[in-house]
């Protein structure tokens, strides 16, 4: 009689080897990516900017396609606070479709603080992203939020509103981002992509679609 062999324990031991090298390509595979958004602060940031554009989309969904700045506040909007020149109003009136008012600080933003819940009321300190009241639904390639360590004409941009027209020079400060050396930032635009910028910032504002885009800078 030959003696049999256990083919339930051979299929169990090349069964456990594939799982191992499953879990071991796995661990390869999505680490570094996990490290990375960890590590990214800018990556970081430029998804908070998506999450405000999906905030404004969803409010001019509700509004016959309507940004905040264009629809009155007896409305619900904030055409009447656009001469204050801050951006919080605008930003206020997402509050529910934005969960969570953290993300409108950037990680990098030492200089504000974030909102605790939206249920509160905003202020510019709560704030690291400009808020546009010109930028429309047809006005795609137009800015719509971004970073607020934006300059223009070489003077940083105070608070308030920041006139941007084709020919206005505009450019980054070191204050929120550096990367190699060389200032930049995010820009959210009415397409509701957000990317980084820290060069040909020119082209944006020229390919805007606008005679004027202003700016509320917290």
């Amino acid at each position: 009689m030959r003696p049999r062999v256990n083919s339930t324990t051979a299929f169990n031991l090349i069964e456990l080897l594939l799982v191992i090298a499953v879990i071991c390509i796995a661990v390869v595979l999505f680490l570094p990516m996990l490290g990375g958004s960890k590590k990214s602060p800018v990556l970081a940031c430029m998804h908070n900017l998506r999450q405000v554009g999906v905030g404004f989309y969803m409010w001019a969904e509700d509004h016959a396609g309507r940004f905040p700045p264009q629809v009155s506040v007896d409305q619900n909007g904030t055409f009447e606070a656009i001469g204050t020149g801050s951006p919080a109003p605008h930003l206020q009136a997402l509050n529910k479709y934005i969960r969570n008012w953290s993300i409108l600080v950037c990680p990098t933003d030492k200089a504000r603080r974030p909102g605790l819940t939206n249920t509160i009321v905003l202020a510019d300190t709560n704030l690291s992203y400009f808020a546009s009241v010109d930028a429309t639904k047809s006005t795609t390639n137009a800015l719509l939020s971004g970073d607020r360590h934006l300059t223009a004409a070489g003077q940083q941009g105070n608070p308030g509103l920041l006139t941007l027209t084709s020919n206005t020079v505009v450019s980054w400060t070191g204050e929120l981002h550096k990367q190699n050396q060389r200032p930049g930032g995010n820009l959210l635009f009415v397409d509701s992509h957000a990317e980084w910028k820290d060069a040909n910032l020119a082209r944006v504002i020229q390919n805007q679609g606008l005679a004027r885009n202003r700016l509320a800078m917290p």
